[in-house]
């Protein structure tokens, strides 16, 4: 079960729908079975195959294609307001940001200690603030490496020269151009 308010509801409703979930809406809350909040999932010592991890990455690459083609993205993925779906989904369900010239405007107050947080948004001192689009596919990779190997830092040797590795690998990059978000 999801919350969200009114206006986000839409947006998370077209997510669920390109994303090929089957729910229902009741007032402010999105149902549909197997949900998990991000730190709910934490505590139950959730890890990712590679398969599963492929798997919710080109999902990602889905959501945030379709996000980025209605000029919004989300800055990160917030532990306390992504939630997971079937284990296989990533669902934002605030802060959709719009899009200009190839940055966002964060407005709104955040954890820099969140476990997922891009390392764009560490450095903000002031609001309103901009960061790079690209900030979310920072966070993406955190997440996955994380919920793979224990940790975002953790080596990923394991997976080195995969598909999957080089598009962790590019989106840890400190500079912005060089993340890529692609299919595998």
């Amino acid at each position: 079960m999801i919350k969200a308010d009114k206006k986000h509801i839409i947006i998370i409703s077209e997510i669920l729908t390109i994303s090929l979930l089957n729910y229902t809406i009741e007032e402010d809350t999105i149902i549909f079975p197997e949900t998990y909040n991000i730190s709910t999932l934490e505590e139950s010592n959730y890890t990712l195959t590679y398969s599963k991890a492929k798997t919710l990455w080109n999902n990602m690459v889905l959501i945030l294609t379709f996000l980025e083609k209605r000029n919004r993205t989300i800055a990160y993925l917030d532990v306390k307001t992504t939630y997971v779906v079937n284990g296989l989904y990533l669902i934002p369900t605030i802060h959709f940001l719009p899009i200009k010239n190839n940055t966002i405007t964060i407005n709104h107050l955040y954890n820099k200690e969140d476990i997922y947080m891009s390392h764009d948004l560490h450095n903000i001192q002031d609001l309103p603030a901009t960061a790079p689009v690209q900030s979310v596919y920072n966070s993406l990779a955190k997440y996955i490496i994380t919920n793979m190997f224990g940790s975002a830092t953790a080596s990923m040797n394991e997976i080195y020269a995969t598909k999957l590795y080089w598009l962790l690998h590019w989106c840890l990059q400190d500079n912005p151009e060089e993340r890529h978000l692609l299919s595998i």
